[in-house]
């Protein structure tokens, strides 16, 4: 089982303490309103998604995490010229968004907890997605509570509020797209999720990102 170390942070909001996870700064990874999709979403890299699985399995692991993704940057010519930081939670945790700028004021040294220890085992995860799979009730139940789930923008940030059954399945689609995804590809293809028109982003092979780079390049003055 592979051992992942996440920065961990605690930090106070209005009424009761958060502990949040952040992620390291990805260069190839934009949150942004996907017209396509009508939400929003995260398109990524490799490595992008390699760590969109981590934060499922985080969250699964410890649901009361806030999980941050610092990924917002300047967009390129023709990509992604509005783009966000990402926060990913449960929907089980009370969290008020509307803290947020508060909360990641405090992400500093004074604040930082021992790292968090992720024990990651994407078979077990798997394991758990095949027990909801076998369960029609636990299956249909999922669906008609997926309306809890947020996906909305406030500020400089996406906020995404999972269920536990939808991390499972993102976690499992994530996996099975940079498995068997086809790296000459010059466009990104969906990660869905439990239920129609879900989707958690585009995954972008190697050629997809080097293309958009190479138009950036030309059309720059």
């Amino acid at each position: 089982m592979k051992k992942i170390k996440l920065e961990q942070y605690q930090v106070r909001g209005k009424h009761r303490t958060y502990r949040v996870l952040k992620f390291p700064p990805l260069p190839y990874a934009w949150a942004y309103w996907d017209w396509d999709t009508e939400c929003y979403v995260i398109d990524g890299d490799h490595e992008a998604f390699q760590h969109l699985a981590y934060a499922m399995a985080a969250l699964l692991a410890a649901p009361d995490r806030i999980i941050y993704f610092p990924i917002r940057k300047k967009g390129m010519v023709h990509y992604y010229p509005q783009n966000y930081d990402a926060v990913l939670s449960t929907t089980t945790l009370p969290f008020r968004r509307s803290e947020w700028v508060r909360l990641r004021r405090q992400l500093d040294a004074a604040h930082q907890l021992p790292g968090f220890r992720l024990r990651y085992g994407p078979e077990q995860l798997r394991d758990q997605l095949q027990k909801l799979e076998d369960s029609n009730t636990r299956y249909y139940h999922a669906l008609r509570q997926r309306r809890q789930e947020v996906n909305v923008l406030l500020g400089d940030t996406v906020f995404w509020a999972l269920r536990r059954e939808s991390c499972c399945v993102y976690h499992a689609a994530i996996l099975d797209m940079m498995e068997h995804c086809d790296p000459n590809l010059y466009y990104g293809l969906p990660v869905c999720g439990l239920w129609l028109n879900s989707c958690i982003g585009w995954y972008l092979p190697d050629n997809a990102i080097r293309e958009a780079l190479e138009e950036g390049k030309e059309d720059a003055p």
